[in-house]
């Protein structure tokens, strides 16, 4: 297992036209195509020892229909491997069909913001085990679909307002660092642990280096993605798997 019972390492995989692709800053015309088979990627992960994925569909993001819903299905259903699935997430029908797909868990967040009402009706329902916050900050303001909006809720107050819900595990990404592996916002971090104590945070966004993520965990982050790094060989998969296996 890559991690422990309180830390783990969760390699990204982001989709866009059947492909594995990573972006700049989230911003959909600057893209890079990494491999044409994301599943094939997905199996390496796991293969090396990995057992949790973050997966992106980026044309669901974009408002450009379900097109990877095949490619999501393949992945979740890898042996072994334990898939978060986001990006286009906008209705309650759109969770559950993640679900149905093999999703152990799926990543809301333009939802969250505009369909708050529908969401925690949907939580008090079913419960939120199953669901992570995304929690993408663009400045200092909330970003959602597909960071191409931001809104001026304060973030701590968002994050607090599902925390009560009975949402625990929140995904936070720094959209301008996202993709640019120029160092993580740890600061942003230990703030949002500060003022939202009880959640289980997920950092993503600028990790290039095996000591940031150390620096992560100190700081009392429960999981980091790695993305670009990985598929760019900023960071060695292999020794990455040595460092934080057991």
């Amino acid at each position: 297992m890559i991690g422990s019972r309180s830390f783990t390492v969760v390699p990204a995989i982001d989709l866009m036209d059947g492909k594995c692709v990573r972006l700049r800053q989230g911003v959909f015309a600057n893209f890079q195509v990494y491999h044409l088979s994301p599943v094939e990627v997905a199996r390496r992960f796991a293969d090396l020892g990995f057992k949790r994925l973050h997966l992106v569909d980026l044309d669901g993001a974009a408002g450009r229909g379900r097109k990877n819903r095949e490619t999501v299905r393949q992945i979740c259903q890898i042996q072994g491997l334990s898939v978060d699935v986001g990006g286009g997430i906008r209705s309650v029908k759109d969770i559950r069909n993640c679900l149905e797909m093999g999703a152990k868990m799926v990543t809301v967040g333009t939802l969250a913001v505009k369909q708050r009402e529908t969401l925690m009706n949907f939580i008090k329902e079913t419960g939120g085990d199953r669901l992570m916050l995304a929690v993408d900050i663009k400045g200092n303001r909330l970003a959602f679909r597909g960071w191409r909006e931001t809104s001026k809720e304060d973030v701590y107050q968002f994050v607090r307002s599902f925390q009560q819900a009975g949402i625990s595990r929140i995904l936070c990404t720094d959209v301008r660092r996202d993709g640019m592996l120029c160092g993580p916002a740890t600061r942003r971090y230990r703030l949002l642990l500060e003022r939202c104590p009880g959640i289980v945070l997920t950092a993503a966004g600028g990790i290039g280096l095996t000591s940031e993520i150390r620096k992560l965990q100190q700081a009392g982050v429960r999981e980091v993605v790695v993305g670009r790094a990985l598929y760019q060989g900023a960071i060695d998969i292999h020794r990455l798997a040595g460092e934080f296996l057991g």
